[in-house]
């Protein structure tokens, strides 16, 4: 029987989806990557804006124009 995740554990995944939300990443990709459900990564990062441009804007984007920073993924590293 596989035993439950520690609190500590649970807390760096849900700081991982976080941060790969604000990153772009779609709530179905997070939900399969981190084997839960779809309900639980958008409880998880709901309040958290996408911070880079998706992946059909950078496409067509200038090739030497670099990306608008990402100045929010940095508070969701760091714990609350």
């Amino acid at each position: 029987m596989p035993r439950a995740p520690t609190k500590q554990a649970r807390t760096q995944r849900n700081q991982a989806i976080r941060a790969d939300r604000a990153r772009g990443w779609p709530l179905r990709k997070i939900a399969k990557h981190y084997c839960i459900s779809l309900a639980l990564a958008h409880r998880l990062a709901r309040d958290v804006h996408i911070q880079l441009p998706s992946r059909w804007h950078r496409a067509r984007m200038p090739q030497g124009a670099p990306l608008p920073p990402c100045t929010a993924v940095h508070r969701l590293l760091v714990p609350y």
